[in-house]
């Protein structure tokens, strides 16, 4: 007799917690992966993980989306991956300030993708799609 049930899509499955924290674990394998120290940090903290680059810490705060949704544009709608930047908090209720963190990253779960951008660089909302992750998966492009 099977124990475990099938398990359906990742919507299905992960909680927004786990999400987020399946984003995270992904983000500080990435680094650790390139040869950095990376660090999750504790829940109390204003970011997710703390970086060591050349003796200087680099605090990084993680987005993670599940999957692509359909964004409105002029004429059709056009898949891309959504992150809200500039919020936080449950139900978004409060804002990130400047002084919050140095780098995000914006993770696409369904395909275990990562783009870094500097907080400088950030909206209020973030649409990625497929191509542009490409772009901004470099860590080095923003150290």
């Amino acid at each position: 007799m099977d124990v475990l049930p099938t398990l359906g899509k990742v919507d299905a499955v992960v909680t927004d917690l786990a999400a987020g924290v399946a984003g995270e674990h992904l983000v500080c394998a990435d680094l650790l992966l390139q040869g950095y120290n990376a660090f999750l940090t504790d829940q109390n903290c204003p970011y997710d993980i703390a970086l060591e680059v050349n003796g200087r810490l680099i605090r990084m705060q993680v987005k993670t989306t599940r999957k692509e949704r359909l964004v409105p544009q002029r004429a059709v709608r056009t898949p891309a991956y959504l992150f809200h930047i500039r919020r936080c908090g449950k139900g978004g209720r409060r804002s990130y300030n400047e002084t919050d963190f140095d780098v995000m990253a914006l993770v696409a779960l369904d395909i275990k993708q990562i783009a870094y951008i500097k907080l400088s660089e950030a909206k209020q909302t973030v649409h990625l799609n497929r191509a542009r992750f490409a772009t901004l998966s470099d860590i080095k492009r923003v150290l």
